[in-house]
């Protein structure tokens, strides 16, 4: 994941370079991306204080999931889904991406938008198309992720439904295998990235002590 002042720099970088090609518009330049720059801080600043439960929903489910994989018995293979969505091997990918970080200099100084300003008729600088998407995508960003978080949770849930359903109604025979819980924990917070996605976002989410 980028952190903020990785993301600012990027974008510092972007119009820098737009400044240095064309300085009679630096002043236009930088005026119009002042707003991106606001939004990437008010994403990064923002508490998430309504993740909370959510959070700790996504790791209980993280850890059943995980659980219910690792466990082997003597009679019966535990039904589990296998439909991985994307987030689940990577949880980084819950949160926003930032594209912009992938995005050359070149390409950004060419979606600046030049217009005619309708009383002296000079060419005025509008908008540049890139900013204007990523302000979009930053608007929603905070509910999106949200939503990913809510809808990789269920998808645990209904992956592991029958499994939880086969451990406590079936003999399932003699277990013979199963992770233990700081082997889980290695799996959700460092193999799956959570830990980073904590630190990065300061997220309202439990993290073990020994992580």
């Amino acid at each position: 994941m980028y952190s903020k002042t990785e993301v600012i720099n990027k974008l510092n970088s972007l119009l820098t370079y737009s400044c240095t090609a064309e300085p009679d518009n630096a002043e236009s330049y930088q005026s119009l991306m002042q707003p991106l720059i606001t939004a990437v801080n008010s994403y990064f600043e923002n508490a998430r204080a309504g993740f909370k439960v959510a959070l700790n929903n996504l790791e209980l489910g993280l850890y059943n999931d995980i659980l219910k994989r690792g466990t082997v018995t003597t009679k019966i293979d535990l039904p589990l889904a296998e439909d991985f969505p994307a987030a689940y091997s990577d949880l980084r990918k819950l949160f926003y991406t930032f594209p912009c970080m992938s995005v050359s200099n070149e390409t950004f100084h060419a979606a600046w938008v030049e217009s005619s300003d309708e009383v002296t008729m000079l060419p005025i600088i509008t908008n540049n198309t890139l900013i204007d998407a990523w302000i979009s995508d930053l608007s929603s960003a905070i509910s999106d992720e949200l939503n990913n978080i809510n809808s990789l949770y269920n998808w645990l849930e209904n992956a592991a439904s029958d499994a939880g359903m086969v451990m406590l109604w079936e003999d399932v025979g003699e277990i013979t295998e199963q992770p233990n819980t700081s082997e889980i924990a290695n799996d959700v917070f460092i193999t799956k990235h959570f830990k980073e996605c904590i630190q990065t976002l300061n997220l309202p989410a439990y993290k073990p002590t020994y992580i």
